[in-house]
């Protein structure tokens, strides 16, 4: 009598989509009957029904989440269903999307929040590759547009060269490293892109003399003075 309730008890939250409660009026049938095949039988479909609405609910928020761009939480929830069920084909395709989406995520943020690396020419221009390629993707949604305004922006920065005024004593040789020989020369002025810059300055019985500058985009400048001003003292 006790089994027949629990079981009827179990139909009745089936009927009521009340997967839980089914599942564990089922389980205790079975404590009183562990081989009732009927029991079983309707404890399996309970898992079932209970599963299929934990993937459909992941699948869900997925798609939410993607919608959003929110790459990260979209593949944690594809990651979820597919260890319900790693067949599903529709979070196998979704997952395999925002990871790619993800990693693209983080590179264009470490783009934008490290402006500075765009002065290495190697790494402009392969920020500049980069971008190109995600220009051509279709339907691209409000983060990744503005993530690539941004990355546009701070790439013509690192671009547009900015004039520098240097000054010397027109006896010291000097050489700015990246750029050559500058020669002797009271002032001089060069246009020079955003970066680390280092200039030497020679001159005979003189110490050498290196000055480090950063040319920086909206950054004004002081003038760069180099001179070899200390008289290396000669031992008798």
């Amino acid at each position: 009598r006790k089994f027949n309730i629990h079981m009827s008890l179990g139909f009745a939250a089936l009927r009521e989509r009340r997967f839980s409660r089914a599942r564990d009026a089922f389980n205790d049938a079975l404590k009183l009957k562990p081989r009732a095949a009927e029991a079983h039988s309707a404890l399996e479909h309970s898992r079932h029904k209970l599963t299929t609405i934990r993937i459909d609910s992941l699948l869900s928020n997925a798609e939410k989440y993607a919608a959003e761009e929110k790459w990260d939480d979209a593949l944690e929830k594809y990651r979820s269903a597919l260890k319900l069920d790693s067949s599903l084909a529709q979070a196998q395709e979704g997952q395999q999307f925002a990871s790619l989406r993800s990693k693209l995520n983080t590179r264009l943020n470490q783009i934008i929040s490290q402006p500075s690396r765009l002065y290495d020419p190697r790494v402009f221009m392969e920020t500049v590759k980069f971008k190109t390629k995600l220009s051509a993707l279709s339907g691209p949604g409000p983060v990744l547009k503005k993530q690539l305004t941004s990355v546009e922006k701070l790439l013509s920065k690192a671009d547009r060269a900015i004039d520098v005024k240097m000054q010397s004593d027109n006896i010291t040789s000097v050489t700015l490293r990246k750029v050559g020989e500058l020669g002797q020369f009271v002032d001089k002025r060069l246009s020079l892109r955003p970066g680390k810059y280092v200039a030497v300055g020679i001159r005979q019985g003189y110490r050498d003399v290196r000055v480090e500058f950063m040319i920086e985009p909206d950054k004004p400048l002081r003038t760069i003075t180099i001179q070899a001003a200390e008289k290396i003292a000669l031992s008798r």
